[in-house]
């Protein structure tokens, strides 16, 4: 879920090298405004010049949730210690510790009882999963949590601040910051998660030729591309916003779902009874809870959609990977009929 996209530890003089796997895109720029302490430990924030500029390039394009953690010690409660304009922030005020994600999404410690402590060394945390919650941590202690509104936008051109405001030199941290970890929902993870899967040969190659055949199918119908790519983002959006309508209990229920999926697709166990049982116990808690309604209208314009049909028939069938057609017979409830077990079910041929 989580891509480290940025790793600061300022234990080498002014250097604000990045050690994530995304260097040098996520180094860091030091201004003159910037010294050393005397103990040498982090560096120091402490006049309106103070800050370490990051330049607006990938991977600060593409967000959607973000995790910070700052190890930081304040000598007052003023400032950023981090901004990334509308994007996202963690500034102080007072008593208050802030996180701040796009537009509306805002959370403080207000009604929590631990304040930032000050001449010590703390961590900072404000996650924005992307989805459906925040939260703030000082060092381990959750001190504040709520729900979002928004996917944290993509960095602007100004790009992001460590010590101060991204446009403003009024908003220095007066203190020291020794180590800075930022974290993106990752934008590849269904690609590797399946990756992750176990690939004999014959099913690698059957999987190349399957998707050298869809790139076909949509360079040459462009307009059909266009289209699928909208249905498969309103069908995201339908299927994100009846999740946000899940309790928190039932919320938990459907991560286990994904974890044990995850955990036999990682295994390689995708014809395995566990799979069978576990895809039918899933299929109908989402059914049950409306996350999946069968009479959406919007599933009978996508499957009798002409442009469907031109793609479908440009693609060939996937029996070279019957492990997977086992895994979609599951999902779409289909019984053998007596017939072989890796034949496609019909609700999925081509």
């Amino acid at each position: 879920m989580w891509e480290l996209i940025c790793d600061h530890s300022y234990a080498w003089g002014k250097i604000a090298g990045d050690r994530s796997p995304w260097r040098p895109a996520s180094d860091g720029f030091p201004s003159a405004g910037v010294s050393i302490p005397p103990d040498e430990r982090g560096l120091r924030f402490s006049n309106p010049q103070s800050r370490i500029a990051i330049k607006q390039t990938e991977p600060w394009l593409t967000l959607r949730g973000i995790r910070i953690e700052i190890t930081a010690r304040l000598a007052s409660s003023r400032g950023f210690l981090i901004d990334g304009g509308d994007s996202f922030s963690i500034y102080l005020s007072g008593v208050l510790l802030i996180g701040s994600g796009t537009g509306r999404d805002v959370i403080n410690n207000y009604f929590g009882s631990a304040a930032p402590p000050l001449n010590k060394w703390a961590r900072f945390t404000f996650e924005h999963n992307g989805f459906n919650s925040m939260c703030l941590f000082i060092d381990d202690t959750l001190v504040a949590t709520r729900g979002t509104v928004n996917e944290v936008a993509g960095v602007g051109p100004k790009g992001v601040a460590i010590g101060n405001a991204v446009d403003s030199n009024n908003g220095y941290v007066d203190g020291d910051i020794e180590r800075v970890q930022i974290w993106r929902i990752d934008p590849r993870g269904m690609q590797r998660q399946f990756l992750a899967r176990p690939l004999d040969p014959a099913a690698a190659d059957c999987w190349t030729r399957f998707i050298k055949a869809i790139n076909a199918a949509l360079a040459a119908f462009p307009d059909c591309a266009e289209w699928l790519l909208g249905a498969l983002v309103e069908l995201q959006k339908k299927f994100l916003a009846a999740l946000k309508q899940l309790s928190p209990d039932k919320l938990a229920e459907f991560n286990q779902f994904v974890q044990q999926y995850d955990a036999l697709w990682r295994a390689g166990l995708l014809d395995h009874p566990a799979m069978e049982a576990l895809l039918n116990n899933f299929r109908d808690f989402l059914i049950a809870e409306n996350v999946i309604v069968l009479n959406d209208p919007l599933w009978k314009q996508i499957a009798e959609n002409e442009c469907l049909q031109k793609l479908l028939k440009m693609l060939p069938r996937m029996d070279c990977d019957p492990e997977l057609l086992a895994i979609l017979k599951a999902i779409g409830g289909v019984e053998d009929e007596g017939k072989d077990s890796k034949a496609a079910p019909r609700s999925l041929r081509t």
